[in-house]
């Protein structure tokens, strides 16, 4: 049946897929890598081309085009036949962007929390950390990744904004610990403590 107005796309993490709240079990790597690669696109679709680079690099099977096809074809069986629709050369999977993700931004800092606590929850590991044998996973890791840092300063400089100095103290170590070459994470760690009242530790932490 047609599940595309009601399923849903995990990418910060292993990819998760969701069908009314249900778990959507996608069986092997390489269908995974084209749920991610639709996913990353939409609502865009993705040319044959680049579907068949992505997933099969310079491993090519004997009739990529005819793999290809076999590949959408079980995903078909899985979200739904209108789940994934041919646009011209390529594949669009029939999602909405709300259901793949969601930029969070906000101008006040009691606003900025909330947004950047709700997307920090659908972090649930490494950034498409079950694709890593795939070139398109890595590089896209490393921007995602680098999304979620900045969705974490953006949470930490909300909590700053409303007092909350003592509560993001204990992350920010960690965060610092974890990222020590950057050097915002550093300079709210000092803002954190200096208005704790730890100067002490504040010039240990700018040292």
């Amino acid at each position: 049946g047609d599940v595309a107005d009601r399923f849903e796309i995990g990418l910060l993490g292993s990819v998760d897929v969701r069908a009314s709240g249900a778990p959507v079990p996608i069986a092997g790597a390489k269908l995974k890598a084209i749920v991610a690669l639709l996913a990353l696109s939409s609502p865009h679709p993705v040319s044959a081309e680049r579907l068949i680079d992505g997933v099969w690099g310079d491993d090519l099977p004997g009739n990529p085009a005819n793999s290809l096809h076999a590949q959408v074809s079980s995903l078909r069986r899985l979200l739904g036949r209108d789940g994934i629709e041919r646009r011209g050369q390529g594949y669009l999977l029939a999602v909405g962007p709300d259901e793949v993700g969601r930029e969070a931004e906000a101008h006040d800092p009691a606003t900025a929390v909330q947004r950047f606590a709700a997307a920090l929850s659908l972090v649930r590991g490494p950034v498409l950390g079950d694709l890593t044998e795939f070139r398109f996973a890595r590089e896209t890791a490393v921007r995602l990744g680098e999304l979620v840092l900045g969705a974490h300063e953006g949470l930490i400089d909300g909590q700053l904004g409303i007092g909350e100095h003592s509560a993001v103290v204990a992350e920010l170590t960690a965060l610092v610990q974890d990222h020590p070459l950057h050097e915002r994470f550093h300079a709210q760690l000092i803002t954190a403590l200096y208005r704790c009242g730890r100067q002490a530790d504040a010039l240990q932490a700018y040292q």
